[in-house]
């Protein structure tokens, strides 16, 4: 085997990092800029109804904070939603540990060298040395004469050597028979010639097999190459795991993954390989043998590389089992998104509402100055007739004081409304959400009361049809009954998720192994392979569930009592508004009457003071009490104007269908609600 490569596991980390890498540079979202209230200017410093209205549902602080809850609501079902996401995970590690070698693995590395050491420098070089001895000797007794008694005889094996004296023995035994020992000496020259084949066969090798040469080098070679015995070992493991999880709505889970292992083991300061030594000749006398062992005294075990692709399941059959005991606090949470959407429709008519009540409050606070700005100019006018009327003594200068002390007492309460009036104005802006910089920013009302409706429009709306209308439209009351049915579904859920848990998991994959590289292992995979098993989880006593599921019944009671409640307020308010209403316009009307009758009367009184029919205390007394019966004309207005907006808002029909686009018209502010919402 060759060196091995450390570029594998630097694979797997450069492909988790392609995997996460855009995920982790992600640049985070623009913060917001901060909320700050927004300062207006208004064209002529006046502004109408409408128009307070629409910047009412721009910019009121307690509508603005609705539409962030309903965000919130939004971002809390698609927080839950998360849990049913594919989500991808990965991990990679690499792992180094070294360690001492056991002693008997020791004893096995010792064997090892002695075992090549025994057969090179016991047998192959000994043999090896030995036959190149034979083969000189076997050389010179070739060209010794075989007829000379002292002639070379070999230190070849004794029957070699006992034949080849036999030989010379008869040569030199027939010097007189030339023909005879010619041809014994042929035969001893043919005898040896075959022995120096064979001996250089066995030091060169011959028919594939190798030669004691060779066998002693590289049997030398191998106990350089294996050198000491090793005394400590290492350990290489890389890992990478992919892991794409599904949770369904119904409780199954789903888990493709890939998984990847590399696993690598030496000896410290080897080297993995292998080496051989072969070819002892059989003339040694021992079995020829094959001697494994390792370049450089590695373990000779090459890196293992091994890949599983695969999917784990995990299903449910009791705890956690269907969409209601899985996907329950999403669903709930949808509806609650749901009921927050209503409740920023009801809090969109409820910021109407105030914005027409400041607005109509600013209106009458306008008409009430016009009225006490009069009452100062009339009482002025009481202050000249008297101060002419003494001059011509026809009243006491004494009388002087009291005129002066009427006008004195109209100027008080005019100053009080003009005060009135600044409070009104930024009551108004404080309404419609808005922020002042000085008296300039806040506007002036424009246009006066609508219409009273009259009482007999009021007598036709049949009070219980009201009732139900407002029990039928109201957002706040549906958005209540949104809560009752998201709180039933997590009690629900609690319910089913009291059962133990109980799951059966499997799992199929196909695994490819291989040495060398990964390729090697993804080239055949064997599958299927498969694992089947369950899970098993019952707490005795069940208190977390247990307790989860009195919550969720306490909350649904909860949303109960107070969807309940809420009904119960909203017939008690359409009633008591109504009833308000009809009382509203009879004092109106009256109001009214009072007021013209008093227009009449300082008229008349005014006259009859200048020709002297008439005391300076019945003109005084007599303009008071017409600025009070028109002050209570435009209180009358007021209360008229709200309550028909009131009665508009307590059932349900100041905002339109379309509540989203929060349509608020005109007529839904100053008209009586009619037989359908929103009409």
């Amino acid at each position: 085997m060759g060196t091995r490569s450390l570029h594998e596991p630097v694979v797997y980390a450069l492909l988790l990092a392609l995997l996460v890498g855009p995920v982790a540079t992600a640049q985070p979202a623009a913060e917001p800029a901060p909320y700050q209230p927004p300062v207006l200017s208004f064209d002529g410093g006046r502004i109408d109804l409408m128009e307070a209205v629409r910047l009412t549902l721009q910019h009121d602080p307690t509508l603005l904070l609705a539409d962030e809850d309903t965000n919130l609501r939004a971002g809390v079902v698609q927080e839950i939603a998360g849990a049913f996401d594919w989500t991808l995970t990965g991990q990679v590690q690499y792992q180094h540990r070294e360690q001492e070698l056991s002693e008997g693995v020791k004893g096995a590395e010792r064997a090892k060298r002695d075992q090549v050491d025994l057969a090179t420098n016991l047998i192959a070089c000994p043999s090896q040395l030995q036959a190149e001895q034979s083969l000189e000797q076997l050389l010179a007794a070739k060209a010794a004469d075989p007829r000379i008694a002292d002639s070379v005889i070999p230190s070849t094996p004794d029957e070699f050597a006992l034949q080849l004296g036999l030989l010379e023995s008869l040569i030199q035994a027939n010097p007189d028979n030339p023909e005879l020992q010619a041809r014994l000496i042929e035969e001893r020259l043919n005898f040896i010639d075959a022995e120096i084949a064979v001996t250089r066969a066995a030091l060169d090798g011959a028919e594939g097999r190798e030669g004691l040469r060779e066998a002693c080098r590289r049997g030398r070679e191998a106990l350089e190459a294996l050198g000491a015995v090793p005394e400590e070992e290492e350990f290489d493991q890389a890992q990478l795991q992919l892991r794409l999880e599904k949770l369904t709505r119904t409780g199954i889970l789903l888990a493709p993954f890939l998984t990847g292992n590399f696993n690598s083991t030496e000896f410290i300061g080897k080297r993995s390989g292998s080496f051989e030594v072969t070819g002892f000749s059989p003339t040694l006398g021992i079995p020829i043998e094959e001697l494994q062992g390792a370049e450089l005294g590695g373990k000779n075990a090459g890196d293992t590389y091994t890949v599983e692709v695969g999917f784990d399941v995990n299903i449910p059959l009791l705890r956690n089992r269907g969409r209601l005991a899985v996907a329950g606090p999403e669903i709930a949470a949808g509806i609650d998104y749901d009921a927050s959407e209503l409740t920023l429709a009801h809090t969109a008519s409820e910021s109407a509402l105030n914005t027409a009540f400041a607005f109509w409050n600013l209106v009458a606070t306008q008409e009430r100055l016009r009225v006490l700005e009069t009452s100062v100019g009339l009482q002025g006018q009481v202050v000249d007739v008297t101060r002419r009327l003494i001059e011509a003594d026809e009243l006491p200068a004494a009388e002087s004081a009291r005129g002066l002390a009427g006008e004195a007492n109209a100027r008080a309460q005019l100053e009080g409304a003009q005060r009135d009036l600044i409070a009104a104005k930024v009551n108004l802006v404080r309404a419609m959400g808005l922020s002042i910089e000085g008296e300039q920013n806040i506007p002036d009302a424009e246009g006066g009361f609508p219409p009273p409706p009259n009482r007999a429009e009021v007598e036709r709306l049949l009070e219980a049809e009201l009732v139900q209308q407002g029990v039928a439209n109201r957002l706040d009351l549906q958005s209540a009954r949104k809560l009752v049915e998201s709180g039933g579904i997590l009690a629900d859920a609690a319910r089913i998720n009291l059962k133990p848990r109980f799951n059966l998991l499997g799992n199929v994959s196909a695994i490819g192994r291989g040495e060398g590289s990964v390729s090697e292992a993804t080239n055949d995979f064997k599958a299927p392979n498969f694992r089947i098993g369950a899970s098993l989880e019952k707490p005795f006593g069940n208190n977390a569930q247990r307790g989860r599921l009195v919550q969720a019944e306490a909350r649904e009671r909860q949303s109960e009592i107070s969807a309940a409640d809420l009904e119960r307020q909203i017939r008690l308010e359409v009633v008591r508004t109504l009833g308000s209403l009809l009382a509203a316009i009879d004092a109106l009307a009256q109001a009214e009457a009072a007021g013209e009758s008093f227009e009449r009367t300082v008229a008349a009184e005014f006259e009859k003071l200048r020709i002297g029919e008439s005391t300076l205390l019945d003109t005084v007394i007599t303009e008071q009490q017409r600025t009070q019966a028109l002050l209570g004309v435009v209180a009358a207005r007021q209360q008229v104007a709200n309550l028909a907006s009131q009665l508009r808002f307590e059932t349900g029909t100041l905002v339109g269908r379309e509540a989203e686009e929060n349509r608020i018209t005109w007529e839904s502010l100053t008209t009586l609600p009619g037989g359908e919402a929103g009409s």
